[in-house]
């Protein structure tokens, strides 16, 4: 009787070799089998079990190259020549789990004889590592466990040219609580914290499929989300984290959040101006009380 393959196959596309090379692997190891052009053919069950996510539904660019400049689709294209040069490619690669947890693994990529094929073997000793644990938090803020700055600094080119691959904007959020001092100085610290969280627990609710949110200090926020609906229903979600009431300690509160946009490449190329105007549009928003769609500052 053939035993069972200890891989899963996205299609018919599976190489004679690469079967072969992985089934005299250990199963405990990570494996997957992809194509030059990104896509995932085969992985184990380890994969998913340690990524939280089928292979068929995310791609290598997904896994982002740690020390380098260029944006996921170049600097995957660079390090598979270098592999094909070379022999093989190892490295650090971070990536975000289906539950936003930011995980670090060492990968090492081997090319194939045959063309346009690469087998990746990822080791997740450094996610288990008491430094990594360490090097993980520096990417994530403290209170709500979302991506912080220096996560939106290393992910934002990615969803730049991501977003010219497919001939799509992209929309960036500036979000903060009205008066937030206000709930600090009265019902304490403690209070707000709760507010907070609660307000990084929706803000992954509504970016799971097509976007990521970022905490970057105190009461600020910013929100990417890919064009997948209109503008207006895009904003309508954002403004939907701050509709129902929030359950604290010191009881239920109703607070107001303020949101400004701006939009790529329709305002800017630049990532920086694309923030400050869409910080300028979320200043406007709270004391004018306009639409942020249209309260965007002029070049």
């Amino acid at each position: 009787m053939t035993p069972p393959s200890l891989f899963r196959q996205n299609n018919n596309e599976a190489d004679c070799t690469a079967t072969l090379m992985k089934n005299l692997l250990s199963p405990s190891i990570i494996l997957a089998v992809a194509k030059s052009d990104g896509t995932i053919l085969e992985w184990n069950e380890n994969f998913q079990q340690v990524f939280g996510y089928t292979a068929a539904s995310i791609h290598l660019t997904d896994f982002l190259i740690l020390n380098t400049e260029l944006p996921a689709i170049e600097a995957w294209q660079q390090l598979l020549v270098q592999a094909r040069l070379e022999g093989q490619w190892s490295g650090e690669l971070c990536f975000y789990s289906e539950m936003g947890e930011l995980l670090w693994v060492q990968a090492t990529v081997i090319p194939f004889s045959q063309p346009g094929r690469v087998l990746l073997v990822f080791h997740d000793s450094l996610v288990r590592s008491e430094r990594d644990y360490w090097r993980r938090q520096a990417c994530l803020h403290e209170l709500t466990n979302l991506p912080n700055k220096r996560a939106f600094d290393m992910n934002v080119g990615s969803y730049i040219q991501e977003a010219d691959h497919f001939g799509r904007r992209a929309f960036f959020f500036y979000m903060d609580v009205d008066k937030f001092k206000g709930i600090n100085d009265k019902f304490g610290h403690m209070v707000g914290d709760e507010v907070l969280k609660e307000l990084g627990r929706r803000l992954k609710v509504i970016t799971a499929d097509e976007g990521m949110a970022f905490h970057f200090s105190g009461d600020e926020f910013v929100i990417v989300l890919h064009e997948t609906d209109d503008f207006p229903d895009l904003l309508a979600a954002v403004h939907s984290v701050g509709s129902q009431p929030f359950t604290t300690s010191r009881g239920i509160l109703d607070i107001d959040i303020s949101v400004g946009a701006s939009i790529y490449p329709s305002h800017s190329n630049d990532v920086t101006t694309l923030l400050e105007y869409a910080d300028s549009a979320m200043f406007l928003a709270k004391t004018d009380r306009v639409s942020p769609m249209n309260c965007t500052p002029h070049k």
